[in-house]
């Protein structure tokens, strides 16, 4: 019997994450996964590229920020 494809999450990149927000969001992302692995399916995720083409430069800021091309 043929295992159903595991659905893919995607990553978004956010600059306004607080501490706790960030705690939550990995937290979410790993219950993802473990749920995937408990049902046999192999655990996937999607993250952006980090290509030169998907990189930003903040000049007020002064930081590099990576873009959203997945």
């Amino acid at each position: 019997m043929a295992k159903a494809k595991a659905k893919q999450k995607t990553i978004t990149i956010r600059d306004d994450l607080t501490p706790a927000d960030l705690v939550r969001e990995i937290e979410s992302i790993s219950q993802d996964l473990l749920a995937d692995i408990k049902a046999l399916q192999n655990p996937a995720f999607n993250v952006p590229n980090r290509g030169a083409g998907n990189i930003v430069y903040d000049e007020a800021r002064d930081v590099i920020h990576m873009g959203t091309a997945l």
